[in-house]
């Protein structure tokens, strides 16, 4: 069962986060998952954005999945840079 938050602004962005999950699930390879990634970094940081001045629960439940979300993004593409690194 998937769980949501009922917080307009990330139901809103739940469709762009399914298609660049998917994409980053599905791409072959890490240049390309990290391609997905920064656009993903992108997307929850304007959305940790639009966050900011929020103080309820909601909110700050919000911005925990959301860091989530970057946190895993920015691991990819640091996978991606130490694979790039040892190329050289």
């Amino acid at each position: 069962m998937r769980q949501q938050i009922e917080c307009p602004m990330c139901q809103k962005a739940e469709s762009d986060f399914s298609r660049i999950n998917e994409g980053i699930n599905l791409s072959p390879t890490l240049a390309e998952k990290a391609s997905y990634a920064r656009e993903l970094i992108q997307k929850v940081e304007t959305l940790l954005k639009e966050h900011e001045t929020l103080q309820d629960g909601f909110a700050e439940a919000c911005r925990a999945v959301l860091n989530l979300r970057k946190n895993a993004a920015e691991m990819v593409l640091k996978l991606e840079k130490a694979k790039r690194q040892s190329k050289e």
